[in-house]
């Protein structure tokens, strides 16, 4: 239950990670970033060129969306309401805090959560161990069945710094 990323490792990378949840409330997420054998020296980053194992996260960002709805128009025909359309756009989660289990330098947790793509949080010398952060809501958000959660993790760093293999959890 987790995602390992192979492939090129751009100079920029975005993952979305689009889901749903039996959770009728949220309140925060958790990512975890695993060591593995196959990513360079152990990981959990895929490593810069020089193969040092670490990663950076610039944006940790989160999206409530609807899951697309079937309904009948005047004629009897079925059309799908999109996603985030005008009359259901997708709601942005704020995040009050963030905490993490390592960091490197002035490259804290909290730089992920800050809306700046020029910050970022940086696990330089961690490499090779599994390192946590939480990302605690603003406030409680309620959702109903169907609801998806997309996550972004935007890594806006020019040495190849990407997550190689991490999990997610919400609450």
């Amino acid at each position: 239950r987790s995602i390992l990323v192979t492939g090129d490792r751009p100079e920029v990378d975005s993952y979305e990670i689009v889901y749903e949840t039996d959770a009728k409330r949220v309140t925060g997420f958790r990512l975890e970033a695993l060591p593995d054998a196959r990513l360079p020296n152990y990981g959990p980053g895929r490593g810069s060129f020089n193969g040092d194992g670490a990663f950076v996260i610039t944006e940790f960002r989160v999206e409530l969306d609807r899951a697309p709805t079937l309904a009948k128009t005047a004629g009897g025909a079925t059309e799908e309401n999109a996603i985030g359309g005008e009359d259901n756009p997708p709601k942005h989660i704020e995040f009050a805090r963030a905490y993490a289990n390592y960091q490197s330098g002035n490259h804290a947790i909290g730089n992920a959560i800050d809306g700046n793509k020029l910050t970022n949080w940086f696990i330089g010398g961690g490499a090779g161990k599994r390192h946590v952060a939480v990302f605690e809501t603003a406030r409680p958000y309620e959702i109903t069945a169907g609801t998806r959660l997309r996550v972004t993790i935007l890594q806006n760093y020019v040495h190849q710094q990407s997550l190689g293999r991490f999990r997610l959890f919400v609450t």
